[in-house]
This record gives C-alpha cells, sequence and structure tokens, in this order.
C-alpha cells in the first residue's frame, strides 16, 4: 500500500501533468466526434426519435439509421471512430514518453538560450514525448506480438477443449471453458499494460536504446516483483471501478432536456475523464516507485 499511497502522492503534485493529457485526448475525441454528430444533427435535428438518445445510447435507434440512411455519412462516422483508435495507438507512446519523462526525471529539461530557467510543463512533456517515441514504439510493438502469440494460442486451446466438452454433452463445463475464454483474454491483456508500463519505465530510468532487452527485464521484473506491481495496478484499477461507479450513478439520476442539463451531463463526464486520467498517472507513478526501490533500496 506504500507504493498505492506514493503514486496518489505524485498525482496529486502532478496534477497539471494529467490536466494536459486530458486536454490532447479530448482534441481528437472531438475531432473524431463532430462526423458523427454532424449526422445525428441532419438526422434527428427536428425529429421528436432523437430524444430517445437523451436517455443513453440507443442501439435499436442507431441500428435503424444505418440500415435507411444509404448515404456515405455513416460510413463516413464510423471511419472517423477508427481513425481515431488508429491515430490513439499511434500517440500512445508520445503520451507516454511525455508522461513518464516527467514523472521519474531527476531534473528538468534545460530551457533553449536560458540553461538557468527550467522549462514548462508542456515543454517537457513534448520533449520527453519525443525523446522516447521510437524507443516506446517498439516495445509495444514487441510486446504486442508476444501477446498476441500468447492470447491466440491460449484461446484457441480453450475453444478446442469446449467443443471436445460438446461433443460429449458436458453443456456445463462447455459454459464454464467459454466464459474461462474472456477471464484468460482479461488477464493477458492486463499482463501484456504491466509489461509494458515496467519496460518502459526502464527505458526512461536508464535511458536504454534498446527494446527487446527492457521487455525481457519487464517480465523477469515482475515475475519477481509479481506481488507488489499486481497490488499497485489492482488498487487503482479499483479505484478507477469506483470512480466509473459513481459518474453513472450520478448520470443515470438525472435526464438532460435542456442545454443546461445537457452541457452540465457533458461536463460531468469529461470530469470522470480527467480522474481515469489522473489516476492513470498515480498509476504510473506507483509502479515506477516499485522499480526505484527495487533497484535503489532505502539504506538501513
Amino acid at each position: 500500500m506504500s507504493d498505492v499511497r506514493r503514486g496518489l502522492a505524485q498525482a496529486r503534485v502532478h496534477w497539471r501533468l494529467a490536466l494536459l493529457v486530458w486536454a490532447l485526448f479530448l482534441v481528437l475525441a472531438a475531432m473524431a466526434a463532430l462526423p458523427a454528430w454532424r449526422w445525428l444533427d441532419q438526422l434527428l435535428g427536428v425529429a421528436p426519435e432523437g430524444d430517445r438518445l437523451l436517455e443513453g445510447l440507443n442501439l435499436a435507434l442507431l441500428r435503424e439509421l444505418f440500415q435507411y440512411d444509404r448515404s456515405l455519412t455513416p460510413a463516413i462516422a464510423l471511419g472517423s471512430i477508427w481513425t481515431l483508435a488508429i491515430v490513439a495507438l499511434l500517440v500512445n507512446p508520445f503520451v507516454a514518453g511525455g508522461t513518464l519523462g516527467v514523472l521519474l526525471s531527476h531534473a528538468p529539461l534545460e530551457a533553449r538560450g536560458d540553461p538557468t530557467r527550467a522549462p514548462g510543463l508542456t515543454r517537457q512533456f513534448v520533449a520527453h514525448g519525443m525523446q522516447f517515441y521510437w524507443r516506446f514504439s517498439r516495445v509495444l510493438i514487441v510486446t504486442g506480438a508476444i501477446a498476441l502469440l500468447v492470447g491466440v494460442s491460449l484461446v484457441t486451446l480453450l475453444s478446442g477443449l469446449a467443443e471436445e466438452l460438446r461433443a460429449r454433452g458436458l453443456e456445463r463445463p462447455t459454459l464454464w471453458v467459454r466464459d474461462l475464454r474472456i477471464l484468460v483474454a482479461l488477464v493477458v491483456i492486463l499482463l501484456t499494460s504491466l509489461i509494458v508500463d515496467l519496460a518502459r519505465i526502464r527505458i526512461v530510468r536508464e535511458d536504454d536504446p534498446r527494446a527487446w532487452q527492457p521487455v525481457r527485464e519487464a517480465i523477469a521484473f515482475l515475475r519477481h516483483r509479481a506481488r507488489a506491481c499486481l497490488g499497485v495496478t489492482v488498487a487503482f484499477l479499483a479505484l478507477m471501478a469506483a470512480a466509473a461507479l459513481i459518474y453513472a450513478l450520478v448520470a443515470s439520476l438525472v435526464t438532460p432536456r435542456s442545454w443546461v442539463a445537457i452541457v452540465l451531463a457533458i461536463a460531468w463526464q469529461q470530469a470522470f475523464a480527467w480522474t481515469r486520467t489522473w489516476l492513470r498517472v498515480g498509476m504510473l507513478a506507483g509502479l515506477g516507485s516499485v522499480v526505484t526501490l527495487a533497484r535503489d533500496p532505502r539504506p538501513v
């Protein structure tokens, strides 16, 4: 729990860093949502059916819109969402480099032309993001390839076992194995994300130009420090789940039917988005604390 407390303390200190990351992704999300918003406004701007969306995402209504609208606008709206996913994947190493660089730097980068003045947060973030971009990208590719291989192998093995159980008429064990596939996939995703974070923390701390060696050391570190690493990760995931629950409970109590209520609902949603980003910064700081104390133990 001490690493979790250190992570939360670092998150409180670096709240502006979380605000910067939140603002960056807000701009990207707004750019992707604009085509979808224009499409819905054209179809439902003056239609009574549009009020059904005030109560939340209505899949039946959206399915009807895609079925009866034969123009290119729905394809453009969906394409913008896929474009956002691709852009977010490409921006991930930059954001991670800027975040970890600010969190783990022992000394700020010198300002150009004025070494006596430390640069601002945005300048540090951009400089670190550019400095570690290609190394973090290679770590993501290497770890993703390993995770894909392991995940596909395990899911294929469990699928074959489920088919064998179904052929023998064992319905209940078949359902258990099929549910186990989902659990295995989630565990693989969790461990992959954790390995990527640990490898990137090592790169920032030691300025390692390689990609494969930090991944190997991250896997070994996770194997020896599994309790500490998983403890920090699970604790912050629990805090994120609690924040999501509070957001959902409050959002479900109010149906925004006026522009003022809609703006407040959007503000509430973005407050949750910033909280999630702030907790993510705290989790990275907590993992950095685990790595730092393991490599540089405090003197007795």
